[in-house]
């Protein structure tokens, strides 16, 4: 009788610690299902990336362009470093050179007088904790005969809503931002009668590709015809530049308002 009880009490141990250990078992499988998510992640190359925007991919010996590197990082932001590499001559200089993702920074090509023509890569790589990523993209470096150093701009100029008198164009002015040397192209128009608030008119003018320049427009205006000193209007930069082969850049056209 002893030993039968001592068997049934043994059976029901067994019993136990086998339901104990499926709970166990459920319990483990349930955690890791509800925790995977969070130990679970995407490798961090994934996280970062770096892209290159020029806006004029083309530059003569000697001469340099500029261009927007944009960092952009998913989930936290990251520490990141950028560096660039060019060959053949041509310098290179990233501000800023580290930053929070996200971020943009100004590359600024500097290409020497022995680069030789044709296609050059440029490679802006950003590091971060221990992963890079990089983009490559290229300039195209154009000799001297091919890149003429003067550039005809001509387009449109047109002012509107001048409050209460009559307006009149009167000169377009281009500042060079480099030089600071000042192109002044006369805008004839009519100075009209009645009262009329706007007026247009169409401009010519020969500057040095490859510069910028910022547009200024002068109108006089006054009460019954009567010219008052001139007005200025601002009309932003204006970035001149030609192809290989061509040395025109019409349709720069300016619409100010007051």
């Amino acid at each position: 009788m002893v030993r039968c009880l001592e068997q049934l009490l043994t059976k029901q141990k067994k019993r136990i610690i086998i339901s104990i250990l499926v709970s166990v078992l459920i319990v483990s499988i349930a955690a890791l299902i509800v925790l995977r998510p969070l130990l679970t992640t995407e490798p961090k190359s994934a996280q970062l990336n770096v892209s290159i925007s020029i806006a004029q991919t083309n530059v003569y010996r000697g001469g340099s362009l500029q261009a927007q590197v944009n960092v952009e990082s998913k989930g936290n932001p990251e520490n990141v470093t950028l560096s660039c590499e060019t060959a053949n001559g041509i310098s290179n200089n990233l501000n800023p050179a580290r930053g929070i993702s996200n971020f943009t920074s100004t590359l600024t090509l500097n290409v020497s007088d022995s680069t030789p023509n044709g296609n050059q890569s440029v490679i802006v790589v950003a590091s971060s904790g221990g992963v890079k990523v990089s983009t490559v993209s290229e300039i195209s470096v154009l000799g001297d005969n091919e890149l003429s150093p003067n550039v005809t701009v001509s387009g449109t100029v047109q002012v509107g809503n001048f409050p209460g008198f009559s307006v009149r164009l009167n000169q377009i002015e281009f500042v060079d931002n480099q030089t600071n040397s000042i192109a002044l192209v006369s805008l004839p128009s009519t100075y009209p009668a009645g009262g009329q608030s706007s007026a247009s008119g169409a401009y010519s003018v020969v500057l040095q590709n490859e510069h910028t320049y910022h547009v200024l427009v002068r109108v006089v205006w006054g009460p019954k015809n009567q010219e008052i000193t001139p007005y200025t209007l601002d009309g932003g930069n204006l970035y001149a530049y030609a192809p290989a082969g061509n040395t025109t850049m019409p349709g720069q056209n300016f619409t100010l308002g007051f």
